[in-house]
């Protein structure tokens, strides 16, 4: 009943929870904070509900139509300054994927690029772990290739993970990795990982293998 009177536009003014019918939520939630009076009202742009207001007493009230009005007049604008945070939102976020779509189609070119004019193997992971790190603003990135002790346990079901021995062959300080290095002392240098180790000596790399499609 609340929530429908509130999608009506009116405000819902409710003296005592404990004297009016609620939910049993909304009777658990008053009950713990000590809520006994509450005024509440949405907040409405272009027609549709983007929030609602809420103001409550810890003892019985009966609220007065000043106040109602006095919520009701706060409401539009409380309204217009929501829709323009999420408009501001949705407008980083279309840039955000914008700039990674564009990232991504450079780096795809780049790498294209890469392997017309390179055979080496090398070269052209580390192009491309540079790449990701950037495009996806991650601190760090690793290319890592697996040698396995059995040859034919890549058709065999993955129950556990292999007996392989791990061989770091790219990796890359993303901007934010950079960031945190400057931060830091310039004596520091920023960590690297062993270059080469057994699968069994690193954990989040047997859960990666796990979850790897």
């Amino acid at each position: 009943e609340v929530n429908a009177l509130l999608q009506t536009g009116e405000p819902w003014v409710c003296s005592d929870v404990r004297q009016t019918p609620v939910s049993s939520a909304l009777a658990s939630r008053c009950e713990s904070t000590n809520v006994r009076a509450i005024l509440a009202l949405t907040t409405r742009s272009q027609g549709k509900i983007n929030g609602s207001i809420a103001i409550f007493r810890q003892q019985p009230y009966e609220w007065t139509e000043r106040e109602i009005q006095m919520l009701r007049a706060v409401c539009e604008p409380v309204a217009l300054t929501v829709d323009r945070v999420l408009q501001a939102r949705t407008i980083r976020s279309l840039q955000r994927r914008t700039h990674a779509f564009n990232h991504q189609q450079s780096l795809i070119a780049q790498l294209t690029k890469v392997i017309h004019n390179s055979l080496d193997l090398t070269q052209i992971l580390q192009e491309a772990i540079e790449g990701i790190t950037q495009t996806l603003q991650v601190s760090h990135g690793l290319v890592m290739l697996l040698t396995y002790k059995d040859k034919l346990h890549i058709f065999k079901k993955r129950s556990r993970p292999p007996e392989a021995r791990v061989t770091v062959v790219g990796q890359s300080l993303g901007i934010e990795g950079q960031n945190n290095a400057l931060s830091r002392s310039r004596s520091v240098t920023p960590p690297r990982f062993e270059q080469s180790f057994q699968m069994s000596e690193c954990t989040w790399c047997q859960q990666a293998y796990r979850s790897a499609p």
